[in-house]
């Protein structure tokens, strides 16, 4: 659909744009040259319209739109990116600006803005395993957890809820967690915000840490009752972990290795 000459560009990453209409689809783009360094972002559609930005000269991990946006009102997009001088920026797609560039503590892997809230929200997930939310308003951050160990890993992917209490993330050991932002509490020494997380939703015994490295992403059904993420056995085998986002309890898991499997409800 998508047509492109740069054969020697390689996609790190692809998401569709909430504006994209029926005979307009439009989707963002990040690609690296030849030579591994990023060449680009790009907003592209099937209209062949194609807008390149340079993104810094660094690494992009990651990018978002921002919900809700229309044709008429593209809004922001907010990036995670990494290199020596890894943090945050924020692009304003109407008027082509920089809405604003944020240095981190960690270097940041996936964002993710807060659904229902506007563009007020965005969220983090870094490579020491914590998740933090910028406030667009204040223009400040606020580190939701500190505790990284060694069954989670670094933060892969999160994934904001329609109840806006809640956010879950994918660490790169296969586990997940659900944190409650109700339950983020201000530290009067250092004026900054911690939480920790209501959840943690743990792979089986079954599960190889190191290997699970290599899947990404997890997904919840229409209701937002269950997540579902993908982890690696000790035998090599691919494994889909679905738990239940109310108790965290582990509901069961499905070998996806070698046939494939309809997910159903599970969410009893």
């Amino acid at each position: 659909i998508i047509n492109d000459s740069s054969m020697s560009d390689v996609y790190q990453g692809v998401r569709f744009a909430p504006f994209s209409t029926q005979d307009n689809v439009v989707v963002g783009s990040v690609s690296y040259n030849y030579i591994g360094e990023v060449a680009s972002f790009s907003l592209q559609s099937t209209e062949n319209t194609r807008i390149d930005k340079k993104m810094l000269n660094d690494c992009v991990n990651d990018f978002c739109f921002s919900p809700g946006s229309t044709l008429d009102d593209p809004g922001i997009m907010a990036f995670a990116y990494g290199g020596e001088s890894f943090g945050t920026l924020l692009y304003d797609i109407s008027s082509e600006t920089n809405g604003g560039a944020y240095n981190l503590r960690t270097e940041p892997l996936c964002v993710q803005f807060a659904k229902g809230r506007g563009n007020q929200q965005i969220y983090y997930g870094h490579r020491d395993g914590a998740v933090s939310m910028l406030d667009t308003r204040a223009r400040k951050f606020h580190v939701l957890d500190l505790n990284s160990n060694d069954s989670f890993g670094s933060a892969t992917a999160l994934q904001t809820l329609y109840d806006e209490n809640l956010l879950i993330a994918k660490g790169s050991f296969g586990s997940c967690r659900v944190y409650d932002l109700r339950f983020v509490k201000r530290d009067a020494d250092t004026r900054q915000s911690y939480g920790c997380a209501l959840f943690n939703m743990s792979i089986p015994h079954s599960g190889h840490k190191t290997k699970s490295v290599r899947c990404v992403g997890l997904a919840t059904d229409i209701n937002e009752s269950i997540v579902a993420s993908p982890f690696i056995d000790t035998k090599n085998g691919v494994e889909l972990a679905i738990w239940c986002i109310k108790t965290g309890r582990l509901i069961r898991t499905l070998d996806v290795s070698k046939r494939k499997t309809a997910l159903h409800s599970y969410s009893k």
